[in-house]
């Protein structure tokens, strides 16, 4: 069988739709075909904001970032995202039940985003309504 997996980057090597699997197992709290696989609510853990030493706050959890509104202010759905370094996202909002997965070849790690992706992502849920 060939190799169907791409480079995708510091170490992760897997298909759109193996990111988008990784989603949804996130998604439904660390369960896989019918097995919970993580501990319970490890997941809500790790997809919120955590504070440094000393009690500054951080918006970022365990290599999750929880997404922010357009003001910059958490997402009131609480969705939260893996963002890769080119605009690689792992998009997650548990509320509306969708994981979105975006796969772009950005020139530059900063400064290539024409639209806020949080505001994409946010306008594309809106639109399934």
């Amino acid at each position: 069988m060939p190799n169907v997996s791409k480079f995708a980057g510091s170490g992760f090597s897997a298909t759109l739709r193996d990111y988008g699997r990784f989603g949804l197992f996130f998604l439904n709290g660390g369960w896989a075909d019918g097995q919970r696989i993580l501990p319970k609510d490890w997941t809500v853990e790790a997809s919120s904001p955590k504070s440094l030493k000393g009690g500054r706050p951080l918006n970022y959890g365990y290599f999750w970032w929880p997404a922010w509104a357009t003001d910059s202010t958490p997402d009131p759905q609480g969705a939260f995202a893996a963002i890769g370094i080119f605009g690689q996202y792992i998009y997650v909002n548990p509320t509306e039940h969708i994981v979105i997965v975006l796969w772009s070849a950005r020139s530059k790690p900063v400064g290539m985003d024409i639209v806020d992706d949080m505001d994409f992502f946010a306008a594309a849920v809106a639109a399934l309504h």
